[in-house]
């Protein structure tokens, strides 16, 4: 269940940890601390998915340019594709996790050009 408002989400705390006071939750649950986190979690992660991800697809498809130009010397090029975009947006933020950007394979329909039949767009 998502919380739409913050007491939304004090409310049942507080019944869990009955001894703790408002001043005390909003300390323990500071939204300065979250973002700060986020923001450390958030660039750990783009260095992660660099090294993970976006170096290893770039050596890849160099040694498919190489091997394939190799074999074949007209092999014209290889190309790599940031997925940026996705049909899937409007459904992550129907499920209430809009921070949800383009999820694993969900890019394909747009790389391969094929019709998005899982559900319907309105």
């Amino acid at each position: 269940m998502m919380a739409d408002k913050e007491d939304d989400v004090i409310k049942p705390i507080q019944d869990f940890v009955h001894a703790l006071n408002i001043e005390e939750l909003s300390t323990l649950f500071s939204r300065a601390n979250t973002i700060h986190l986020f923001q450390c979690t958030s660039s750990d992660s783009l260095i992660l998915h660099d090294l993970l991800f976006t170096c290893s697809s770039v050596d890849f498809g160099y040694e498919i340019f190489k091997n394939s130009r190799a074999m074949n010397s007209s092999f014209p090029r290889t190309y790599l594709y940031d997925p940026n975009q996705t049909m899937y947006t409007p459904l992550w933020k129907d499920a209430g996790v809009p921070y949800v950007m383009v999820s694993h394979e969900s890019d394909t329909k747009y790389v391969f050009n094929r019709l998005f039949l899982e559900a319907r767009l309105e």
